[in-house]
């Protein structure tokens, strides 16, 4: 519901289109989340990963460890569970343990973990800014 954004925006080592629905990152990376109001926003988030191998992507918000969870090409679903996200720029940032790999010749193709679907939900109903 306005005035919330719709999803998350991809900041460093995305690349900059999906391929097959899926958004790819060849290095750690952040995803963020603008909260407008002038007071914390409690939501919940849910995310579906993948990645090239397996490997352990470990999740964060304000440097706090909120999960780690391994992943491999098959498509999971991740529930972080409640965040309070401030007022202004929230980041998540992912990071794996393993390097990208290189997955074919043409552009885009060094891949670390993908992002194939990302939820957010507020908690309680919003109300519009004054």
């Amino acid at each position: 519901k306005l005035p919330l954004a719709r999803g998350f925006s991809f900041g460093r080592t995305w690349y900059p289109r999906a391929d097959q629905g899926v958004r790819w990152a060849y290095d750690d990376a952040v995803v963020s989340y603008f909260n407008p109001n002038d007071r914390p926003l409690s939501v919940d988030v849910e995310l579906r990963l993948l990645a090239v191998t397996e490997r352990e992507i470990t999740l964060r918000h304000r440097e706090r460890v909120l999960r780690r969870v391994r992943v491999g090409p098959e498509p999971i679903t991740v529930n972080l569970g409640e965040l309070e996200l401030t007022p202004g720029i929230n980041l998540i940032e992912m990071t794996s343990d393993l390097p990208a790999r290189r997955t074919g010749s043409g552009q885009y193709q060094l891949r670390s973990f993908g992002l194939a679907e990302a939820r957010v939900r507020a908690r309680a109903p919003i109300t519009m800014l004054d």
